[in-house]
């Protein structure tokens, strides 16, 4: 470095992006808070435009919005020119549709659309704003209009199709809506791009051949679509799921479904599909997706949570899922929200919190008993979930994995909800209840929870 601190952030920042380099290091290896760590000791000795734009973008990466959120006014209220200006209104439509606030998306979307009215991005944070407020109706005219115009790039056409995925299957289109939601979504990086390892599978029947799956997602979308193993079995082949997380093929292992971590275990002849693909591939329709619960919890970890958990009617609740998912803040449920409407102080009832991830709150409820330090791991959660009357979570691998083995579960989705919890598609049996959200910042519909 420089003598100077000053000079040394200006240095880092220009010297090839090393601190690009770190960032995207961090990234890779899920360290985001050690990364928005670093990002805040650099944020107290900047003090140029430059630096917070960069910042900003860092922060982004690091899906800590409201870190960049600050950094974007800094560099708005440093600005020189309209071009300046411009860029960084843009920034904050985006990053404040991320922290769920798109009334304040809006007002910097529409100032820049007053200027330009052909910005397509402008456009689309504005369709996502919509979305978020509960303006569906608004929301998929907009995406119509788009699609309708002849000067639309590529690139944005894709999106706006993306976008219509989730409108086909409210509207009950759900095959046409999940090839919109899945395929394009591939295709546009909304999923992971990668090339698959053998010649592709695309749901033809051929007795005796070997098919893996290559897992895609969380948790939750693995043990969504492991359940379609068994179509393929039917057909006379072998499925093999292949995944990189230990515990999902552990449990999946466990429950009849072959799954491996090592491709060298998968014949050279295999053909492969990309596990969202499945039911794509299988040509199955919204009501042909569940075929009776496919999970259940081993006998020996029952045993060891009947010793656990407190005695009486137990109800889990879970309100947020993983801090550093893209789209947490739309599906976190307040926990105040929950307490308001099921009263955690009743003595009928023992809640268990099932939330293992990072998030304050469940100190203030001393009535409700923390399950987090016995939930070592996916054996744990199905065992702990197995001795409950009812399950309350919001968009989670909890929701996921209760539903997948049949125990009752009430799903509290966000507005902006995931494809499963969609139109009135059946991914899950009746003993899963869905509540959603509906209007933003209303919880309302909780009222209707039940225990």
């Amino acid at each position: 470095f420089p003598v100077t601190i000053l000079n040394g952030v200006k240095y880092i920042m220009n010297q090839q992006d090393p601190l690009g380099h770190v960032i995207a290091f961090l990234k890779t290896t899920d360290e985001l808070q050690v990364g928005s760590d670093l990002l805040k000791a650099f944020k107290k000795y900047s003090n140029q435009l430059e630096q917070f734009d960069t910042l900003g973008m860092y922060f982004n990466e690091m899906k800590d919005y409201h870190s960049a959120l600050e950094c974007a006014h800094t560099a708005l209220n440093m600005c020189i020119n309209e071009t300046q200006k411009y860029a960084t209104r843009a920034n904050l439509a985006k990053l404040y549709n991320h922290v769920n606030d798109p009334e304040s998306s809006i007002k910097y979307s529409s100032q820049n659309l007053a200027i330009n009215p052909q910005d397509y991005e402008a456009r689309m944070e504005m369709v996502f704003s919509y979305y978020l407020l509960g303006d569906y109706q608004r929301s998929k005219s907009e995406t119509l209009t788009i699609l309708n115009d002849p000067r639309v790039p590529a690139n944005i056409r894709a999106r706006c199709e993306f976008n219509m995925g989730s409108y086909l299957i409210e509207d009950g289109e759900f095959k046409q809506g999940l090839i919109n939601f899945i395929d394009v979504g591939h295709k546009v990086g909304i999923w992971k791009k990668y090339d698959l390892p053998y010649q592709e599978w695309n749901g033809e029947c051929i007795p005796g051949k070997t098919v893996a799956i290559i897992a895609e997602g969380g948790i939750g979308d693995e043990v969504i679509n492991v359940r379609f193993m068994k179509n393929i079995s039917d057909m006379g082949m072998r499925p093999i799921f292949v995944t990189s997380r230990e515990n999902t093929r552990e449990l999946f292992n466990k429950n009849g479904f072959e799954t491996i971590r090592d491709l060298s275990h998968v014949p050279r002849d295999a053909l492969a599909i990309k596990s969202m693909y499945l039911p794509i591939a299988l040509g199955l329709d919204k009501n042909e997706l569940w075929n009776g619960p496919y999970l259940k919890a081993d006998p020996k970890y029952v045993k060891k949570w009947k010793e656990i958990l407190p005695a009486g009617k137990k109800v889990a609740i879970r309100w947020a899922g993983n801090k550093y998912y893209d789209q947490d803040l739309h599906r976190t449920v307040p926990l105040e929200e929950y307490d308001r409407v099921l009263d955690f102080s009743r003595s009928d009832i023992q809640f268990v919190s099932v939330q293992k991830d990072e998030f304050d709150g469940i100190e203030n409820y001393p009535r409700v008993f923390d399950a987090a330090p016995y939930l070592n791991d996916l054996d744990d959660l199905l065992a702990c979930l197995s001795l409950m009357d009812n399950t309350i979570s919001s968009c989670t691998s909890v929701a996921h994995i209760c539903a997948a083995a049949g125990y009752p579960i009430t799903v509290c989705p966000p507005i902006a909800t995931y494809y499963t919890w969609l139109g009135d598609s059946k991914w899950y049996g009746d003993n899963c209840r869905v509540l959603r959200q509906r209007k933003l910042k209303d919880w309302s519909h909780l009222d209707s929870l039940q225990v």
